[in-house]
């Protein structure tokens, strides 16, 4: 099955894609991540634990330039080279 993803901006490109055990994150060429899927761990980076089946933009964030994940961690660096950990 394909599913058409749709960004809040849709002036927005996604650039990376990348999956976790239970979910998975977006980086658009605007340096935005957003995140969906299973959240009881708090990998989508939103502080809570509420899951969700659409993408929704990971607010607080510095400029992200490369994002990486695996099983419930995520990484992050920001445009001035620091590692953002987890739960951003």
């Amino acid at each position: 099955m394909t599913v058409q993803v749709r960004l809040p901006d849709a002036s927005e490109r996604i650039k990376d894609v990348v999956c976790g055990l239970d979910h998975t994150l977006l980086l658009t060429d605007q340096g935005n991540v957003l995140a969906t899927g299973w959240n009881a761990d708090g990998q989508l980076g939103d502080g809570g634990i509420r899951s969700r089946g659409v993408f929704e933009k990971v607010n607080g964030l510095p400029e992200i330039v490369k994002v990486s994940t695996k099983a419930d961690m995520n990484l992050a660096l920001t445009r001035n080279r620091k590692i953002l950990h987890t739960v951003f």
